[in-house]
């Protein structure tokens, strides 16, 4: 089927929307090759390192959860790369107003902040070992997402983007070993 799409390109015969089909395609092949999570039935709490399948707005991309004060201050702290789609989010007990910096992190990061019903705020940008701290504007922040920068450009994403509420809750219950 990838192949006959590719040969369908090739020969220049693809309109607009066939070309997001195949983006769409594309992307949600990667996706699933990068991403492999399984739902947990054991009761037993999944390990910080376990990535998660997500999505903003349809688009797709897996998180490591930051759920514990330990996990969250580790944060990407000594990652050398991050895959195309990779991230980790922050998930807080109640909204505030978060504040990030980029000690002993070397790669150049975007940082969604959406509120409780996970609707995007803010997009901010951040830079490798930049020790200055980067401040919400809101005080209604509730889960941060740190992902390879200008993440949320290439998919067009803005402020007013949702969240997947189902799959980040199934992830969050995840790791608390729900």
């Amino acid at each position: 089927m990838i192949a006959k799409i590719m040969e369908m390109y090739r020969l220049k015969k693809m309109d607009k929307l066939g070309i997001h089909a195949l983006r769409a395609i594309l992307i949600s092949i990667n996706f699933l090759i990068a991403c492999s999570c399984t739902p947990n039935s054991s009761g037993k709490a999944e390990p910080f390192e376990k990535f998660f399948n997500m999505d903003v707005s349809g688009i797709p991309f897996c998180a490591q959860i930051a759920i514990t004060d330990g996990e969250k201050a580790q944060g990407l702290m000594f990652r050398e790369k991050l895959g195309e789609n990779e991230s980790m989010l922050f998930a807080y007990d109640a909204p505030r107003r978060v504040s990030f910096w980029m000690k002993n992190t070397s790669i150049n990061l975007d940082l969604g902040l959406f509120d409780s019903n996970g609707m995007l705020l803010e997009v901010k940008s951040l830079y490798p070992h930049n020790l200055n701290p980067v401040n919400s504007s809101s005080d209604k922040i509730k889960y941060c997402l740190e992902i390879s920068a200008g993440w949320f450009a290439k998919n067009g994403l803005h402020p007013g983007a949702k969240l997947n509420m189902k799959l980040l809750g199934d992830a969050i219950n995840a790791r608390k070993g729900k």
